[in-house]
């Protein structure tokens, strides 16, 4: 008997613990099908149908993407933070957009990929007009050779070079770019195409413009 009050009770258990878990997993699915909803709301109001309304609907998308960045499901709030970054950037607030690609930079829960992506888009707003040591610090980490990012890093990096004097190492970093078969052809055409600007010929090996 007294067994058999022990497998009841473990039965019982394992029937809670069951219920509990696909109460969780329905509520997840629940707060990820809102927060879809929420984010393609955002991405209609971003897009502005008509130019008489683009300036309302960029600030009502605005004030959504912070909204799902604070209460979304951490995949939303990624995304969310990047939509308002790029809004932040073509309204001309670089360095509110700057503070959004450094929270996702430090977000633990977000993918490295992403995470790597928010730092070069960090990086590249700064390209003009940055501290060059801090750009450069920044890139370091993309510069690895098995990083995703690592051709697109290279080239900011080989902008910041020209713009702070170092222009031996900015050519070196052009050339070697526009050489480098493992490249995106459009970084690989745009390294050649500035090269060609600072009155460089083509590298051996990089794609051909037209």
């Amino acid at each position: 008997r007294r067994g058999a009050a022990v497998a009841a009770a473990l039965a019982v258990l394992l029937l809670v613990a069951v219920g509990g878990w696909q109460l969780w997993r329905w509520r997840e699915l629940q707060a990820s099908r809102a927060g879809a909803g929420r984010f393609l709301q955002a991405m209609q109001q971003a897009d502005g149908a008509t130019p008489a309304a683009r300036e309302a609907d960029r600030a009502a998308a605005l004030a959504s993407f912070a909204e799902i960045a604070r209460t979304a499901p951490e995949g939303y709030r990624v995304l969310a933070r990047f939509r308002e970054a790029g809004l932040r950037v073509a309204g001309g607030d670089n360095a509110a957009a700057r503070t959004l690609w450094d929270q996702i930079t430090s977000d633990t829960g977000a993918s490295p990929l992403l995470r790597d992506y928010a730092s070069l888009l960090w990086a590249e707003n700064q390209v003009d007009d940055g501290d060059p040591a801090a750009v450069q610090a920044r890139l370091a980490p993309l510069l690895a050779p098995e990083n995703a990012w690592r051709p697109m890093a290279e080239e900011a990096q080989a902008l910041v070079q020209l713009r702070s004097g170092q222009d031996p190492a900015g050519r070196a970093t052009l050339r070697r770019l526009a050489g480098d078969v493992s490249a995106p052809n459009g970084v690989r055409q745009r390294a050649t195409v500035v090269l060609q600007s600072l009155g460089e010929p083509a590298p051996p090996g990089a794609p051909r413009q037209g």
